[in-house]
């Protein structure tokens, strides 16, 4: 945590925000990577398929008898006649299909939420500001004129503690406010996956 309570958040445009959250949100991530190692197991699984060619050099030793000695070569092809890893090919498409799905759906929930939480900080934003610029100045000036009046005789003691608890009622609902307003900020963050300053 750094600056105080009253400092505003930065201001980042909307489309920043859902780049940035599609490049770094951890829901996102995470399935990207599932893509990614099933791709290769794909990708494994057809290359099992490819005929194996073996050739083998080397030296043979006959102890029993006369001793004899002499080079030794072999060459052998595999052929996957039975083992075509059709299913198991199969099995992986559709699983690479559901991934992709399952992806398309949580980039649009993070992008539904980045643009919640973006309108939800606006108007936070919007709040404070009504709260800062008009509302507390306000009734700090009814609070001066509440105490004024009272030193003139016109009004009561009561309507100068009125004043002043309205004046704190307001101070408290701005901080309130800030608070939503940093609360809001840190929750946009979170759905991002990275810090926004």
């Amino acid at each position: 945590m750094a600056g105080g309570l009253a400092d505003a958040p930065p201001e980042i445009p909307l489309a920043e925000l859902l780049r940035r959250a599609t490049q770094s949100n951890p829901e996102l991530q995470r399935l990207s990577q599932e893509q990614k190692v099933e791709q290769t197991r794909r990708e494994l699984l057809k290359a099992e398929r490819i005929p194996d060619l073996a050739l083998e050099l080397g030296t043979d030793f006959n102890s029993p008898g006369d001793f004899r000695v002499g080079p030794r070569s072999q060459l052998s092809l595999t052929l996957p006649l039975y083992a075509r890893n059709q299913g198991q090919i199969a099995q992986s498409l559709a699983s690479q299909q559901v991934l992709e799905n399952e992806a398309a759906a949580a980039a649009r929930a993070v992008e539904g939420r980045v643009e919640a939480g973006y309108f939800d900080l606006k108007a936070q934003q919007t709040q404070v500001e009504l709260y800062r610029d008009q509302l507390l100045p306000v009734a700090r000036q009814v609070e001066g004129l509440a105490e004024e009046s009272y030193r003139a005789g016109k009004v009561g003691i009561l309507a100068v503690v009125e004043a002043q608890r309205s004046v704190q009622d307001t101070d408290r609902s701005y901080l309130e406010s800030l608070f939503t307003l940093q609360s809001l900020y840190a929750a946009l963050e979170e759905t991002v996956g990275e810090p926004l300053d």
